[in-house]
Formats: C-alpha cells, structure tokens, sequence
C-alpha cells in the first residue's frame, strides 16, 4: 500500500517519495505533510479497524492553530482529528 494525506480539502492524495536511503521519510517530509510544525502519532479507535501496519501522524497542535475538520480521517480512525493527516507504512518511519 502506498502512503498518502487525507486532506481536509480534495480528500487522498499520495505522499511524495522518501528522501532519505532505506526508505524512511524525514522528519521535514512528514512535517510538511501535516501542515508544519510538531507531528504526533494518531492511535485509532480500537473498533475503527485501522490496520495495524499503518501509522497515522496530524500536527500535533491542529486544533489550537485552528485548522478545519478532517471528517474524512476523523472517521477513518474513530477520533476526531483536524487538519492533514499523513498515513503511511510502519516500516517508513521511526
């Protein structure tokens, strides 16, 4: 499975390449991905049925820079969440 953002806006779009060797997005690739600044970890509802091989990651301070509502993620994941969300393999961060 590709990695991708789920936009507020145009809904799915695909994660660029990563950057560096061994496959692993940089910290300024996943920044960027979520809009900038610091980047958190989001842990779905465990009834949503999010697979396990992936890894959500929103700007951690989304709500308070008062991004929109990302409905599309929120329920994706069983959380409310704002603003991008980046989704991508385990295995391309750490």
């Amino acid at each position: 499975m590709k990695s991708y953002i789920i936009t507020t806006g145009s809904g799915k779009v695909p994660m660029p390449e990563p950057e560096l060797v061994g496959g692993m997005f940089s910290l300024g690739q996943l920044q960027a991905a979520v809009g900038g600044g610091y980047i958190e970890r989001v842990y779905p509802h465990p009834l949503a049925g999010f697979p396990a091989t992936l890894t959500a990651l929103a700007d951690e301070e989304g709500l308070l820079k008062g991004l929109p509502h990302n409905a599309v993620a929120s329920l994706l994941l069983g959380v409310p969440l704002s603003g991008d969300i980046a989704i991508i393999q385990n295995t391309e961060w750490q």
